[in-house]
């Protein structure tokens, strides 16, 4: 995993250049970078937000990025929903063609949270 520290100011466009850096992907064992500040997390996390609502599909309304407090919860929501469709791997194979689209769906959800929650420090 690439870290990279903020210590200052950053402008929009630096900031998503910084992110962009960070996250490069070089092979299979890096799957995501870190970015950390030291200075006003809260302003930073309100100029990150901005930058990204700037550069994210010609703008949106919301910021696409989510806090742990958010993706924790949900991610164990999507694991409990994941048991519920298949307790181990090996009931997916006997599942009818509906069930098994049901279960990808759910795994697909739990697989975007999980990747989500990998990338903050209280994992693991």
């Amino acid at each position: 995993m690439t870290k990279i520290a903020i210590a200052g100011q950053e402008t929009k466009r630096g900031l998503i250049q910084a992110f962009s850096r960070t996250n490069r992907i070089y092979d299979r064992q890096k799957t995501y970078g870190q970015i950390v500040t030291f200075q006003a997390p809260v302003l930073f996390k309100k100029c990150v937000d901005n930058a990204v609502k700037l550069y994210s599909a010609g703008g949106t309304k919301e910021a696409l990025l989510a806090e742990w407090d958010e993706i924790e919860p949900a991610f164990w929501k999507a694991l409990a929903a994941l048991r519920v469709s298949a307790q181990t791997p090996s009931e997916v194979p006997g599942m009818s063609l509906k069930e098994k689209k049901i279960f990808a769906k759910i795994f697909q959800s739990f697989d975007k949270l999980f990747a989500q929650l990998k990338s903050f420090n209280g994992y693991g």
